[in-house]
């Protein structure tokens, strides 16, 4: 049976931490660049930080995606941001106690419950902030 050359404790020690050393600077390097892409959008007139167009390698919560119509909300991005404009039906129902303005079984009413459905399900958008089906759901009817 052949020996082994194993390594000393001491160098396997020093290969760890180079080895942590590259992962750190890939991190940095990463960052680097996901700051240089948010300074290029925002100095540029294009609404989206990552355009459709645009190969997504990994989700960035701070970025700003056109395929989904998400927009972060934080101290300095998404401050324009109001609830309001998604409640409407849940308005319209503390103040008259229904949700719909429209006579049972008429096409209005029978239409006006389709849209909520369709909202419930697939979601929303409004003044370029999109919330999901269960959000639009919670929001007005839970």
């Amino acid at each position: 049976m052949a020996k082994k050359n194993l390594l000393p404790q001491e160098i396997k020690v020093i290969i760890e931490e180079v080895k942590e050393k590259e992962r750190q600077k890939d991190i940095k390097e990463a960052r680097e660049l996901v700051e240089q892409i948010r300074t290029e959008r925002t100095n540029s007139l294009d609404y989206w930080d990552v355009r459709k167009e645009d190969k997504i390698e990994y989700f960035d919560p701070e970025l700003s995606y056109e395929l989904t119509g998400y927009r972060p909300i934080t101290k300095t991005k998404g401050l324009d941001f109001n609830p309001e404009w998604f409640i409407e039906t849940r308005k319209y129902y503390e103040k008259h106690g229904r949700y719909c303005p429209h006579l049972p079984k008429s096409k209005r009413y029978d239409e006006f419950w389709k849209e909520e459905y369709r909202r419930c399900k697939y979601g929303m958008t409004v003044n370029g902030y999109t919330i999901t089906g269960d959000n639009y759901f919670f929001l007005n009817f839970y």
